[in-house]
C-alpha cells in the first residue's frame, strides 16, 4: 500500500514541477533501484525508492509526450492549414453564431514559413458561422481548415479560473477559432453521438419544466442552459456540487444497484451469484451513469475510486479501505497524471479520506439515526474541507451546512431517482417518464426557495490562505475533527488565520497597486489602509464573458474588498468598461468616476457620478489621488477622453493615463512629474508613450497591460524600445501575469507576481519584457 502511495504521489506531484524531468535519468535511477529491489528484497525503503522513481519516470515520459503534442510557440497566431477529426461535435444547447468543437489533428498540411511538428494533439476550437450559410459540424467529420491557435493559456490573476491551466490538464493542445473550413468526409448518420442525440431529445421534452436546466444537469452533466443567477445561488450556498455528476452521484447510483442487487441475488438459489449480482449491478448502473455524463473527468475519477471496492466484493477478499483507496489513487495518477491540476480531484479523495479516517473501524460508533449521522457528516466534511476550498479559491458558503442537510438528502432519496427513473421509463411509457420529471421540477422548485432563502440570510465569500496558515488549518482540523485528540480550544485558535486573516493593508502613506491580466484591456485595483478604487474594468465580448465577472470580483474577494470607494471608467471603449452594470450591481461603489458621458446602461448610477478632467483632487490614509486636469476633451477620439490619474507623492508616483494618445501627452506638458511606475497609455500603443511623456515622467517601470500575441501587436517594439532606453524596467501582463506593488514617497517598496513559478508547459514564447525569475522579483 506504501509503493502504490508513493508511486501515485510522484507522479501527481511531478505535475507541478517547472521543467520536466528528464526521462533518460529516470529510467537509468529506476534500472538501478530495481537492481537493488532484486539484491535486497526484504528491505522497505529501497521497495519505496523504486516505486518513488518508477513514478518519477512514468511522469517524465508523460510531461514530454504532452509537451511534443503542444502547439510549438512560432505558430501561434499563423494560419494553419490542417485536416481535423471531429471529435466532440456542439454541445447539444449550443446556439447562436459562435460554437465549440473538439477535434483531433488528422494532419498538418500548410505551417506557412514555419516548418510544421511532427503531430499535434487536441485542439479546442471555435466557430463563428455568421448567417449559418456554412455546413453544420457533427462528430466524426473529417475537415479541411484554416485555423489560428494559441497554446494553453488563461488570465493571470489573483481568484481568478485559469483557462490555460484547465486546458493542458484535460489534454488540449491549443486552443484557437476556425476561420475556414470545408467537409472533408462527413460521418455517417449511423455513427453520431448517442449522448448528444438523447440531450436534444430531452431538451426538447423539458422545454416546459422551469426547472428543466437542472434536471438536465442532473442527468447528463450539461450545465449550459443554467443561467449564472441559478448558478450563483448554488455556489453561494455551497452545493454546486449536486449539479455536477461526480463521486456522490456515481456513489448514489452503484449504491442503489447493489441494492437492487440484493433483491435479485436474494431470489436466486445459486449462492455464488447471489453474491456477485450485487455489485456487477451498482457497476454496470455507475458505468452507465457515467456514460450519461460524458465519462467527465469527475466521473472518471468516482469509477477508478470504486472499482477497487468492487473488485474485493466480487474477489470474496477481505481488503482494508485503505488498501482499496490507495490503489484508486494510483489507477488514477496513471489514466490521468495531470489530475492533481483539478481541484474536484483534491476534494473528492479529501471527502473520502475524511469519511473513512472518521468512521472507520470506529469500534464507539452505535447507531444514532439517519439525521444524526447525516448532521455528524457535514460537519466533518464541511469543516475538514475548509483547508482545500481556501487553497483552491473557493466560495465558502457560512450557510453551506443548513443549504447540504437539506439538499442533499432531497436530491439523494427524491430527485435523482425520479429523473434517472423517468428517463428509463420514458423509452417504454413516455407518460409516466413525464410526470417524474414534473415531479422532480416541482421538487426542485421548492428546493431553490429554500436556497435562495439560506443565500440570502447567510453570507458567503472568497478566501485565500497563505501557505502557512494552511498548514495552520489542517493542523486545527485533525484535532477538532478526529474524536479522542485534546486540544479542542486550540485546533479553533488554529484555524482562525485562515478564515479570519486578510491580506495585510499598506500602512498610513504607502499604497498597494494590482495591476491584473485581463487580457487586451485594463483594470487595475489601488488600495489603502482603508480605501480601495478599481481602474477600469477589463472587456466584455458579444457572448457575455467580460473580466469584471471573471477577474476584477475574484481578485477583490481575494483582497477581502467588499465595497469601493470609487470606480474610475477612463473612457467607454468596451475593453475598459466591460461588464461595469453588472459589476455595480454586484459591488457598493461610494463615487464614480468617468472620462466621458455615462453610456445608456448606466445612468442609473449617474447621481453619484462624476467627470474627471475638472482636476478634482483628494488625500486617503496620507496618499493623495489627483486627476490631471484638461480641456474637455473631443469626443471625436473616444481614447484621448480617458482619465487621468495621479497617485502617490514624491518617489512613489504612479501614473494611470488610460488610453490616451501623444497628442494629449503633450497637451499634459508642465503637469506631468517623474513617477515610479508608468502604465503605458493605450497598451503600449505606437500612437503613445511619446519621447515628451517618458521624458516628463522618467519610470522606474512601465507596465504594458495588453493580450498574449493579441493581433493588435501590443505593445510596439517602438515604444519598448523608448522605455527602455531611458532606463525604465517593463513589465508585460499578458506574458507574465498580474502584478502587485507596494509604494511609499520613496519608490517601490515591494513588487509580488501572482505567478512567478510558471508550469512547465508555460515556458518558452517570450515577450516584450524578460521573464520573471526569483531572481527578479523583489
Amino acid at each position: 500500500m506504501l509503493s502504490w502511495t508513493t508511486t501515485a504521489a510522484a507522479i501527481l506531484g511531478s505535475a507541478y514541477l517547472p521543467w520536466p524531468l528528464p526521462p533518460i535519468t529516470c529510467s537509468m535511477a529506476a534500472v538501478g533501484m530495481l537492481w537493488l529491489r532484486l539484491r535486497y528484497p526484504a528491505n522497505r525503503i529501497i521497495r519505496c525508492l523504486l516505486a518513488l522513481v518508477l513514478g518519477l519516470s512514468f511522469a517524465a515520459f508523460h510531461a514530454h509526450w504532452r509537451l511534443n503534442q503542444t502547439l510549438p510557440a512560432a505558430l501561434e497566431g499563423q494560419d494553419l492549414r490542417l485536416r481535423l477529426l471531429v471529435q466532440r461535435g456542439p454541445m447539444a444547447l449550443q446556439s447562436g453564431d459562435r460554437i465549440r468543437i473538439d477535434a483531433m489533428v488528422a494532419r498538418l498540411l500548410d505551417c506557412g514559413a514555419t516548418a510544421c511538428p511532427a503531430r499535434l494533439g487536441k485542439l479546442r476550437l471555435t466557430l463563428y458561422q455568421g448567417d449559418g450559410s456554412a455546413p453544420g459540424l457533427k462528430q466524426g467529420d473529417e475537415v479541411l481548415a484554416t485555423v489560428r491557435l494559441k497554446r494553453p493559456r488563461g488570465y493571470a490573476s489573483l481568484g481568478a479560473f485559469d483557462y490555460g491551466r484547465w486546458l493542458f490538464s484535460n489534454g488540449y493542445a491549443a486552443s484557437g477559432y476556425i476561420r475556414q473550413y470545408e467537409i472533408f468526409r462527413a460521418a455517417p448518420e449511423s455513427g453520431q453521438d448517442w449522448r448528444q442525440t438523447a440531450i436534444r431529445r430531452v431538451w426538447q421534452r423539458l422545454e416546459g419544466l422551469a426547472q428543466g436546466d437542472l434536471i438536465l444537469a442532473l442527468l447528463f452533466g450539461e450545465r449550459d442552459a443554467m443561467s449564472p443567477g441559478r448558478w450563483a445561488v448554488l455556489t453561494e450556498t455551497g452545493t454546486g456540487h449536486l449539479l455536477a455528476i461526480s463521486g456522490m452521484h456515481i456513489g448514489l447510483v452503484a449504491g442503489w444497484g447493489y441494492l437492487l442487487g440484493r433483491v435479485v441475488g436474494g431470489l436466486l438459489r445459486s449462492s455464488v451469484w447471489a453474491t456477485r449480482i450485487p455489485p456487477l449491478l451498482g457497476l454496470l448502473l455507475a458505468l452507465g451513469y457515467g456514460a450519461m455524463a460524458g465519462f467527465s473527468l469527475p466521473t472518471r475519477r468516482a469509477l477508478i475510486m470504486l472499482l477497487p471496492f468492487i473488485a474485493a466484493r466480487l474477489l470474496h477478499r477481505r481488503v482494508q479501505v485503505w488498501q482499496c483507496l490507495s490503489l484508486a489513487l494510483l489507477g488514477v495518477a496513471l489514466l490521468d497524471p495531470m489530475a492533481a491540476h483539478q481541484p474536484g480531484f483534491f476534494l473528492s479523495f479529501g471527502a473520502v479520506f475524511l469519511l473513512f479516517w472518521r468512521f472507520y473501524g470506529a469500534t464507539e460508533r452505535v447507531s444514532r439515526g439517519g439525521v444524526v449521522n447525516l448532521l455528524e457528516t457535514q460537519w466533518l466534511l464541511g469543516v475538514g474541507l475548509v483547508p482545500l476550498l481556501c487553497a483552491w479559491q473557493f466560495t465558502l458558503s457560512s450557510g453551506s451546512l443548513p443549504a447540504n442537510m437539506v439538499a442533499i438528502p432531497v436530491v439523494a432519496v427524491v430527485i435523482l431517482p425520479a429523473i434517472l427513473l423517468g428517463y428509463v421509463i420514458a423509452a417504454w411509457w413516455p407518460f409516466a417518464g413525464q410526470a417524474l420529471w414534473q415531479f422532480a421540477d416541482l421538487s426542485l422548485a421548492g428546493l431553490l426557495l429554500y436556497l435562495e432563502q439560506v443565500q440570502r440570510w447567510f453570507p458567503s465569500g472568497a478566501w485565500s490562505a497563505s501557505p502557512v496558515t494552511l498548514v495552520l488549518g489542517v493542523v486545527g482540523c485533525i484535532l477538532l475533527l478526529r474524536p479522542g485528540l485534546p486540544g479542542k480550544v486550540a485546533a479553533g485558535l488554529l484555524l482562525l488565520p485562515m478564515l479570519l486573516g486578510s491580506p495585510a493593508r499598506p500602512p498610513t502613506g504607502q499604497f498597494d497597486l494590482h495591476v491584473l491580466d485581463v487580457g487586451q484591456g485594463l483594470s487595475i485595483i489601488v488600495t489603502t489602509e482603508h480605501h480601495g478604487l478599481v481602474y477600469d474594468l477589463g472587456p466584455a465580448y458579444d457572448s457575455g464573458f467580460n473580466t469584471a465577472d471573471a477577474v476584477v470580483r475574484p481578485s477583490l474577494a481575494r483582497l477581502r474588498i467588499r465595497e469601493l470607494d470609487a470606480l474610475v471608467l477612463s473612457h467607454n471603449d468596451r475593453d475598459h468598461v466591460g461588464g461595469a452594470a453588472d459589476f455595480l450591481d454586484r459591488v457598493p461603489v461610494r463615487a464614480l468616476y468617468h472620462g466621458e458621458p455615462l453610456p445608456a446602461i448606466l445612468l442609473p448610477w449617474r447621481n453619484r457620478a462624476k467627470a474627471c478632467h475638472s482636476g478634482l483632487r483628494w488625500v486617503w490614509d496620507g496618499v493623495p489621488f489627483v486627476f490631471l486636469r484638461r480641456a474637455s476633451p473631443s469626443h471625436k477620439n473616444s481614447n484621448d477622453a480617458s482619465c487621468v490619474l495621479v497617485i502617490g507623492s514624491d518617489a512613489g508616483r504612479v501614473l494611470l493615463p488610460g488610453d490616451i494618445s501623444s497628442v494629449v501627452e503633450h497637451q499634459l506638458g508642465d503637469s506631468l512629474a517623474p513617477m515610479a511606475v508608468v502604465v503605458a497609455p493605450h497598451h503600449g500603443s505606437r500612437t503613445s508613450s511619446s519621447a515628451e511623456l517618458i521624458r516628463s515622467t522618467t519610470p522606474a517601470l512601465v507596465v504594458y497591460s495588453s493580450g498574449y500575441k493579441h493581433h493588435y501587436g501590443h505593445p510596439s517594439p517602438l515604444v519598448v524600445t523608448r522605455y527602455r532606453d531611458s532606463g525604465a524596467d517593463c513589465w508585460a501582463t499578458g506574458w507574465q501575469g498580474s502584478l502587485a506593488l507596494r509604494l511609499s514617497p520613496e519608490g517601490i517598496q515591494a513588487q509580488r507576481a501572482w505567478r512567478w513559478y510558471p508550469f512547465y508547459w508555460q515556458r518558452g514564447g517570450g515577450g516584450p519584457c524578460p521573464p520573471i525569475t526569483a531572481d527578479n522579483t523583489r
